[in-house]
């Protein structure tokens, strides 16, 4: 029955839920998301390719054969050719994470000691899970004030 507590409660849930997948979905959108992780993705493969060249000519240059100067100007071009081609970037607190989950690796310590140590990288993992979760986390709260407001409108 229109006007009941009930009714107010199920119109205020609906409209909380649609503007919730409206946001949700516009959010998606904005960000874009996916295509920012396919750009990073294909970046990723082709510096690892060029990461194997490189390890390559390494071990061919420990190995006593000679590496020119214009091989080496060419390995610097095709590095700057790949990371021209992706103008995306992680975000600083995609950086921060993973500093934070591999504060324990070689390349990541001073002296054999982590450059970040535990009560940072918690707090950086921590934060890089809210970072994405607070928006969220205020539409929710906006759709329950919406729901528990509905209890108190006056029956028409």
């Amino acid at each position: 029955m229109a006007g009941t507590p009930l009714d107010n409660y199920l119109s205020s849930l609906a409209i909380g839920v649609g503007v919730l997948l409206l946001v949700v979905s516009l959010l998606e959108w904005g960000a874009g998301y996916g295509a920012r992780a396919e750009a990073l993705h294909r970046n990723a493969e082709l510096l690892t390719a060029f990461q194997i060249k490189l390890a390559q000519t390494i071990a061919l240059s420990n190995l006593g054969t000679h590496v020119t100067a214009e091989a080496v100007d060419k390995l610097r071009l095709e590095y700057d050719e790949i990371k021209d081609k992706c103008a995306t970037n992680h975000l600083p607190c995609d950086d921060a994470l993973f500093r934070a989950s591999h504060r324990l690796s070689e390349e990541f310590a001073r002296g054999g000691k982590p450059m970040m140590h535990w009560p940072e990288a918690s707090w950086r993992r921590m934060a890089w899970g809210l970072s994405e979760a607070w928006f969220f986390a205020a539409i929710w709260l906006l759709v329950v004030g919406s729901l528990a407001y509905s209890f108190w409108i006056p029956n028409s």
